[in-house]
């Protein structure tokens, strides 16, 4: 299986997982929608996982004028799962604390991006793990 974990936000953060080959790569995505298509494209996973978009009511006033690019990152997403007949597998941010946390896996996909890892790309892996520690 090919999983894929996206967080997305003003840039998103992404994890690859193949648990096969056991291969793991991520990072942050800027502000692209073709990119974004791009890579699942070039990736072709087959289980996409990614976070859920929610407006809270305490930041909703703050967010007037707002274009919600995150949401248009989430509509290309589901538009390629749609074009691949996948399904994809929506979690709530809360799943992140659940997760187990970050790992050796962590630190490697750190190594191998040779940067630090953003907020987004800690949250995918969060995702990710959460995931593996779940499905059925």
């Amino acid at each position: 299986m090919k999983i894929i974990a996206l967080d997305p936000g003003n840039s998103t953060g992404w994890v690859f997982y193949d648990d096969v080959t056991k291969e793991i790569k991520g990072g942050t995505i800027p502000e692209s929608l073709t990119d974004m298509y791009v890579m699942l494209e070039t990736l072709e996973p087959t289980v996409v996982i990614l976070e859920r978009f929610a407006l809270y009511p305490d930041k909703a006033k703050s967010l007037s004028f707002n274009t919600f690019y995150p949401v248009e990152v989430i509509g290309v997403i589901k538009l390629w799962c749609q074009m691949v007949e996948i399904t994809p597998i929506i979690q709530g941010a809360d799943k992140k604390k659940y997760s187990g946390g970050l790992d050796d896996n962590f630190i490697l996909l750190k190594q191998i991006t040779g940067k630090e890892c953003t907020e987004h790309t800690k949250d995918a892996y969060l995702h990710l793990r959460y995931y593996l520690r779940n499905r059925k």
